[in-house]
């Protein structure tokens, strides 16, 4: 997966939306490799699984009141009164990647039709060679049946 995406639309996030802290919850953990990667100026990434709610909330209204920061939980949200983060929750922005959006647009497939398809497939993506591959047979307009016979049983889309 590009990681440069997500970096991009976190940097939008802080840098042209003008939010301080950005809530990006990832509960199959699809992209928790990509946390590593990361590369925002000025901006901490925090694991919520890794700090407690008090922890994060000393940490931003007292030692760092005016700090910019992603919080990556790899769980979903709790409901609201669960959320110990809640008031700082509804000032902030949330963030969310979807695997399948970004290989339909790292494909350059058009198709939105496509995204369950290549969802459902999502263990053949993680082979950056496969992938490489597929990219190099796959054009904008490309369909579902279009895909099936490319490849055969083991293509991807005949998984």
């Amino acid at each position: 997966m590009d990681w440069r995406r997500i970096e991009g639309a976190l940097a939008e996030r802080f840098h042209h939306d003008g939010h301080r802290v950005v809530f990006w919850h990832d509960p199959e953990r699809e992209f928790e490799v990509v946390l590593v990667e990361l590369a925002l100026d000025c901006v901490s990434v925090l694991r919520l699984d890794e700090h407690s709610a008090l922890e994060v909330k000393v940490r931003l209204e007292q030692e760092d009141p005016s700090g910019r920061y992603v919080f990556y939980a790899p769980f979903e949200p709790p409901a609201p009164d669960q959320d110990w983060l809640l008031d700082i929750r509804l000032y902030s922005a949330s963030f969310s990647a979807d695997r399948a959006s970004m290989l339909l647009a790292e494909l350059g497939l058009s198709q939105q039709s496509l995204r369950q398809h290549l969802a459902d497939r999502a263990k053949f993506f993680v082979s950056r060679e496969r992938l490489e591959r597929l990219k190099k047979l796959v054009s904008p307009a490309d369909t579902e049946i279009l895909l099936r016979r490319m490849g055969g049983p083991s293509c991807c889309c005949g998984m």
